[in-house]
């Protein structure tokens, strides 16, 4: 007797958002780039005034939205440890959040772990490009 079952490979879980965002250092630096698939949106905060937040958006073209969602592995991106927090010194640390329509995983300061960060690099320099001033 044979079997006609059809093996499926796992579901890759879809990718609904990707967040960079940078807090600390002596002003009481925030800012947040928050990616969909169709827009970006940028939020700044310097100092303590909410008078003080800078917020943007627009569009993202489908192209761009699938080079940072096809950049990196999620089962990559959930083994990177967070590392220690750079504000103590009044540095900025650095949070990279992926949600999917299931879970969010996010991480602080992985550049530190030098091993796992490396495989999710090409996302953190694809979300840089992105970063303005």
């Amino acid at each position: 007797m044979s079997s006609n079952k059809q093996q499926t490979s796992p579901k890759k879980e879809e990718i609904t958002a990707i967040e960079l965002s940078r807090y600390g250092g002596q002003l009481g630096y925030f800012g947040t780039l928050k990616f969909t698939k169709d827009s970006i949106i940028q939020t700044v905060l310097v100092g303590t005034k909410s008078d003080k937040v800078t917020k943007t958006g627009k569009k993202i073209s489908k192209g761009d939205w699938q080079n940072i969602s096809n950049s990196f592995r999620l089962e990559d991106f959930k083994k990177v440890k967070s590392g220690s927090s750079n504000m103590a010194f009044d540095g900025t640390d650095t949070k990279i959040k992926i949600t999917t329509a299931n879970t969010s995983d996010s991480i602080i300061n992985g550049d530190q772990d030098k091993e796992n960060f490396k495989k999710i690099e090409k996302l953190n320099q694809t979300l840089e490009t992105f970063w303005t001033n």
